[in-house]
């Protein structure tokens, strides 16, 4: 984050940023595990196209 005018704004870093597809990660189940080190995490599509994270 850059700090201007006191404000936070985001720098444009999109070049180096991964970006995935919610919809190829959770392919015909409408959900994924995503693991974490040790810890398992699972993406949720819901019925109103939102995404939900959850432990």
């Amino acid at each position: 984050m850059n700090f201007q005018n006191g404000k936070k704004t985001m720098i444009n870093e999109e070049h180096s940023v991964n970006t995935h597809d919610a919809r190829e990660l959770v392919g015909t189940k409408q959900l994924a595990k995503i693991m974490l080190d040790q810890e398992t995490y699972f993406l949720k599509i819901t019925k109103q196209n939102k995404l939900i994270l959850t432990k």
